[in-house]
């Protein structure tokens, strides 16, 4: 269990709800991992698939950041190869927006853009952030990146 308590099963109906969505309708999948986390704000593997959704969906910064969390949440709940992998992933996803920023010349709106909608998911996920939050900030932050979608690298984000 990677969720540091007792499991709810409703995380577990919403778990694999998200597995699966994941590879055929991501935003469905997504809807479901937050309902993970807004059930349990600390529940690891919720966490590590949202960031892994969001770098598929090529929203770099919102992944990174939710991988920091990861990371984060995986130290202080002493799982070290989640906290170790979460490290790989916040890795791997600022090498890709590096990456990207070099092959647009730079940062452009889309990703100032990016990166203001970054931050409303990260403070709409915290806790007492009611669902429907939640979700409103994940579609701004779709829409914000949805001009900058480019062809996706090779590399993909660790699921454990």
């Amino acid at each position: 269990m990677v969720d540091g308590g007792q499991q709810n099963p409703g995380i577990e109906t919403h778990l694999q709800t998200g597995s699966d969505l994941f590879e055929t309708d991501p935003k469905g999948a997504l809807a479901a991992y937050y309902q993970v986390v807004s059930l349990d704000p600390n529940h690891v593997e919720g966490w590590n698939q949202i960031g892994r959704l969001m770098f598929e969906m090529q929203q770099y910064s919102e992944a990174k950041m939710v991988f920091a969390r990861v990371e984060n949440l995986a130290k202080q709940q002493n799982l070290p190869d989640w906290a170790e992998m979460a490290a790989q992933n916040v890795e791997l996803t600022s090498q890709t927006i590096e990456e990207q920023g070099l092959q647009g010349g730079g940062e452009s709106e889309t990703a100032a853009a990016e990166d203001e909608q970054a931050a409303a998911v990260k403070a709409a996920s915290s806790e007492g952030a009611d669902n429907a939050e939640v979700g409103n900030a994940e579609a701004q932050a779709q829409s914000a990146t949805a001009k900058a979608q480019e062809e996706a690298g090779a590399a993909t984000p660790s699921e454990e």
